[in-house]
């Protein structure tokens, strides 16, 4: 689920060939189409696919977390996902989910995250950290 609403078009996108070196976003509850939503935005506003994206489970194994049953995360997820890409369309993206919205899971998301990065900005989102 790819957000387009009209008045978000143009003004982020101030300089759409720039921006590049890793995002990490850590999100909690697996966004199984992430991805596809990704290449759907990226199409719809003319951006090149990010150079790579990373989908890494926290919980350090190939079974994704369960998906959010409220599907909130997921639309949280993705305008992360896309915005990003929208602002460093050259920029490698990784999205750690984390295996629920608990304190410790997300934090130990966010220790998993920094497996990819030097310097650490954290952002928190609802339900807070």
């Amino acid at each position: 689920m790819h957000y387009r609403d009209v008045k978000y078009r143009i003004p982020y996108l101030v300089n759409p060939s720039g921006g590049s070196g890793i995002i990490v976003i850590v999100d909690p509850y697996d966004d199984p189409t992430a991805l596809s939503d990704l290449t759907a935005f990226s199409t719809f506003y003319s951006l090149p696919p990010p150079p790579q994206f990373f989908q890494i489970y926290a919980n350090g194994t190939s079974t994704p977390p369960p998906i959010d049953p409220t599907g909130h995360w997921e639309l949280e997820e993705s305008l992360g996902i896309e915005w990003a890409h929208a602002m460093a369309p050259n920029a490698t993206i990784v999205l750690v989910e984390a295996q629920s919205d608990s304190q410790a899971d997300l934090l130990a998301a966010e220790a998993v995250a920094t497996n990819y990065f030097q310097e650490s900005f954290i952002v928190c989102g609802p339900p807070g950290c």
